[in-house]
């Protein structure tokens, strides 16, 4: 689920934001040393070093800004964590910036602080993206939430494409294959064994459980149409593929798309690129 690999992006960042603010102090200590030998009682704040601390700053509030416009998007979690910014986000301590960079006991407070903020701000994305996880959508039918067990899956498709034997081999080796090769699990409605409502746990569960959706719009079938609704409604990343250009309405030909005309071959070739570039976005 590309929201749940931000997330630990955000955390990985941070991280990352942890260890410069550390190597930070240690360069400011090593010059400080470095002028003491000297016999040399002050040092200035260094412009690199303002530079270099600003940097940090500015990744931190990089980061702030994200978290803010996720929260945005999703209501519910927003009033679920409506004291992080008192708490830890909007908590600024590069205000300080202009002061004295040499100063041991500030540097000390700064680094106790700083690295205490980071701490409770990765603390909180561990606790959203766990809550995001569990979401349950309203299921469609009863107004109700959700009540079939959600296992989310970073490394698997659905494919929703018309049922029809013409385009077996259209699935199985030009798309299942070629998925399989690059280690995602594929699947398609009619593949999954189960007992209750197709709609529910052939088409609903799985969808949820994806990572993201192939939607092959030939012929323009209605199931595929509502199929395709759902996974937008779900926040699932969406490859369209079709035989011809006409079979995309026009108002979804700006998405992300290939256009086989019937060739396994292409499908082979181009679903590679296409996954590549949703992995690298």
């Amino acid at each position: 689920m590309r929201n749940v690999v931000v997330m630990q992006d955000w955390i990985n960042r941070l991280i990352a934001i942890r260890q410069r603010t550390f190597e930070f102090n240690k360069t400011i200590t090593f010059k400080k040393f470095k002028r003491d030998d000297r016999i040399l009682s002050t040092l200035e704040p260094n412009k690199d070093d303002l530079v270099d601390l600003a940097a940090i700053a500015n990744d931190y509030q990089d980061i702030t800004d994200e978290i803010f416009a996720f929260l945005d998007t999703y209501p519910k979690l927003k009033m679920r964590f409506s004291n992080i910014e008192e708490n830890v986000v909007s908590y600024i301590l590069f205000e300080r910036i202009g002061g004295d960079l040499v100063e041991e006991a500030w540097r000390e407070q700064f680094i106790v602080e700083f690295t205490g903020v980071i701490a409770r701000l990765t603390t909180f994305i561990e606790e959203l993206m766990e809550i995001y996880t569990k979401i349950k959508f309203k299921c469609f039918k009863t107004a109700e939430p959700c009540s079939v067990p959600i296992r989310r899956n970073s490394s698997a498709a659905f494919v929703i494409m018309p049922f029809d034997k013409k385009y077996n081999d259209i699935y199985r080796y030009g798309i299942r294959e070629t998925l399989e090769q690059m280690g995602i699990v594929c699947r398609r409605a009619d593949e999954i064994t189960h007992r209750h409502d197709i709609m529910c746990r052939g088409v609903c569960k799985p969808l949820q459980e994806a990572d993201f959706v192939i939607a092959d719009m030939t012929l323009k079938n209605a199931n595929v149409f509502f199929e395709l609704g759902l996974s937008y409604g779900f926040e699932k990343e969406v490859l369209l593929i079709a035989q011809n250009l006409d079979d995309i309405p026009f108002d979804l030909r700006g998405m992300n798309s290939v256009i086989y005309g019937g060739e396994i071959g292409v499908l082979r070739e181009e679903l590679p690129k296409k996954l590549q570039e949703y992995a690298n976005a």
